[in-house]
């Protein structure tokens, strides 16, 4: 569990274990500024996932739940996004966000990129008033 706060926003987040195979993330956001207040919020988690990032192929980041699949391995690493019922009128933009994490080295031939895996974001946008909270839910598991 985890808590951050700044004099006019307080960002509560939980952790816990997802039997046998995944994590749960719950967010609690409290404006505590006397105005209505506009959010950009990112969540980025990187992924030791090279299927799926590879080539120009990403995965289809409008679907939610995100799912990746590994063809080497055969693993499926799925990301699923829940705002309670009284908050999904209030979230809205792109949810996800795709790419390659790659590094780039010096070597005798030249440079040389290196696919290091795979990087997802949960983006989401929102607006709420003074004193007012909106929670969500991320789940990451794989099978």
């Amino acid at each position: 569990s985890g808590h951050h706060s700044r004099n006019d926003v307080i960002i509560e987040k939980k952790f816990s274990p997802l039997l046998p195979r995944g994590i749960s993330a719950d967010y609690l956001i409290t404006n505590l500024d006397g105005h209505q207040t506009e959010f950009v919020f990112a969540l980025e988690n990187n992924l030791a996932f090279f299927a799926g990032f590879t080539d120009g192929e990403y995965p289809d980041a409008a679907k939610n739940p995100l799912a990746i699949e590994d063809k080497a391995t055969g693993l499926v690493f799925e990301a699923r996004f829940t705002p309670p019922e009284k908050y999904k009128e209030k979230i809205s933009g792109d949810r996800w966000w795709c790419f390659p994490v790659e590094t780039v080295s010096l070597s005798e031939d030249g440079f040389e990129r290196t696919l290091q895996g795979g990087c997802i974001v949960l983006v989401l946008k929102f607006s709420i008033c003074p004193s007012e909270k909106v929670g969500f839910n991320l789940t990451l598991s794989w099978r």
